[in-house]
């Protein structure tokens, strides 16, 4: 039996890849280092290159990635709640500013990852986009209309 990890490109190899990608909240470095089942980051990169339908399949996964982050975000804020301490000699509720930042920075890069792998749902902007057949009318017509004003102009001149 062969040693080392799996490089060729297998349909049931794919779907387990592409359900560990969905299913973790860690890149593929990390993940490729945790299962030995899987192939290195090196190859599985090549075959996004090499495999167009891979390649959409596994920006898919990374999409529903996107939203385990975004999830998980949810779930560290809630966690602050698990630090806080009563000071014995006052009384009041207390919290380590340093845990305080812990869970920031958590946030804080899993927002940013999401917001990169998913930027129309977690991205700081929103991007309207209005594509009609209204709006391909007018652009037609304004065509139209520098082109009888370009006549004009030369006619003109």
């Amino acid at each position: 039996m062969p040693a080392g990890r799996p490089t060729k490109y297998a349909p049931e190899l794919i779907e387990r890849i592409l359900e560990a990608v969905s299913t973790h909240q860690c890149g593929l470095v990390k993940l490729c280092h945790m299962y030995d089942w899987m192939p290195n980051a090196d190859t599985i990169i090549a075959w996004r290159a090499k495999y167009d339908e891979f390649s959409e399949r596994y920006l898919l996964a990374r999409k529903k990635q996107a939203h385990l982050l975004a999830d998980r975000c949810n779930e560290l804020a809630e966690e602050i709640n698990d630090f806080i301490y009563e000071d014995p000699k006052t009384g009041a509720q207390c919290i380590d500013g340093g845990i305080v930042a812990m869970q920031k920075l958590k946030i804080s890069s899993k927002t940013w990852l999401a917001s990169r792998i998913e930027p129309k749902i977690y991205g700081d902007k929103q991007v309207i986009e209005n594509v009609t057949t209204e709006n391909d009318a007018l652009k037609v017509e304004l065509a139209e209309l520098r082109a009888k004003l370009a006549e004009k102009a030369k006619s003109e001149y």
